[in-house]
């Protein structure tokens, strides 16, 4: 906090209720990386599909992990233009997308004008997603978000 009160950290798009689900146990099912072109984020978007096809995630939950694997790949593409990497978690009751870049900038929601063809990757991954976040990894960082899924079985 700083003298007036005010906390400095910046904002990542977690409440505090929703940092509570980063405590939560992960198992890594699928990791990939990816170079910095414009066709590895249809990969990553395919990459992230196949995976949760070999659990029983239904199709709706599939299509909004694949995009948010699309919008958070987009940005590691746009804002990082490094090689990135996508890594599938599962846990009892959900299912955790990370993508992580070479940009030490953590993404930050936008406000847009109508008529702004981009920067609304993040409200589409906090709509799409129970919770989402990003941490600085010294050389990097990660960008998190949780999609609620109702089963899964392998």
């Amino acid at each position: 906090m700083d003298g007036r009160g005010f906390d400095e950290t910046p904002y990542n798009g977690a409440t505090p209720e929703q940092e509570e689900l980063e405590d939560r146990a992960y198992e890594t099912v699928g990791f990939q990386e990816f170079a910095p072109t414009v066709k590895s984020v249809a990969e990553a978007r395919r990459f992230v599909g196949e995976v949760l096809e070999r659990f029983t995630v239904n199709a709706d939950q599939r299509f909004a992990c694949q995009l948010v694997a699309d919008e958070l790949a987009t940005n590691a593409l746009c804002h990082a233009g490094s090689y990135y990497s996508v890594a599938v978690e599962l846990s009892g009751a959900h299912i955790r997308i990370c993508v992580r870049d070479d940009s030490r900038s953590l993404p930050e929601i936008r406000i847009t004008h109508l008529d702004s063809i981009r920067g609304r990757g993040l409200l589409v991954v906090a709509h799409t997603a129970e919770a989402w976040g990003s941490e600085s990894l010294g050389l990097g960082k990660e960008t998190w978000a949780d999609v609620h899924q109702t089963s899964i079985e392998e």
